[in-house]
């Protein structure tokens, strides 16, 4: 596979991840849910700043993993560029329905269309951003040396560690059930 088509590949399939990580956040997170759209409105709403900072991060993220991606498969050219368009075209595939389809825009943001635009604007070039920068980090991530971490583990103390932290955590709650017993006997 030429560059050019690893690059393409890269950037579809990570837009995918990106537009599937948004679409999580919505079921992960119901009540912290965060969307641009409700900038236009103003602040008085409750916008959740974990839910602005996490809809934020997910271009980061995406782009981030895209360029450990490329860095994984020898492709080091223009990693930053891969990154800033996987942030793009998330954008783009979450705002082009409403600039193709105009009818579709909500009832409420329906007469703002100026300002739901340029939020839209908006929301390329914090995407775009967000995935240049992730892409920018994931060289200085790829070139960290865990070997001496990782040469040190001794998996038996892991295993041992574990099972007496679920030893221990049975006995609590063996501990409490019996404690809730006696209150229920006074």
């Amino acid at each position: 596979m030429d560059n050019l088509s690893f690059s393409l590949l890269l950037i579809f399939l990570f837009s995918l991840v990106t537009m599937g990580l948004l679409k999580a956040q919505k079921k992960i997170m119901p009540k912290r849910y965060f969307h641009y759209e409700r900038l236009i409105d103003g602040l008085d709403e409750d916008v959740s700043f974990l839910g602005a900072l996490f809809r934020s991060s997910i271009p980061v993220i995406t782009g981030l993993l895209a360029g450990l991606t490329a860095l994984y498969f020898g492709y080091t050219e223009n990693i930053n560029l891969i990154g800033a368009s996987v942030g793009f075209f998330s954008a783009f595939c979450l705002v082009w329905p409403d600039y193709y389809n105009p009818e579709l825009i909500s009832p409420n943001y329906a007469k703002q269309k100026a300002k739901l635009y340029t939020l839209y604007i908006m929301v390329a070039v914090i995407f775009t951003v967000g995935g240049f920068f992730g892409a920018f980090l994931a060289p200085l991530l790829m070139e960290i040396d865990t070997s001496a971490a990782t040469n040190i583990f001794d998996f038996k103390s892991i295993i041992n560690s574990v099972v007496a932290a679920i030893i221990f955590s049975v006995l609590i709650f063996a501990l409490k059930r019996l404690v809730a017993s006696f209150r229920k006997e006074e």
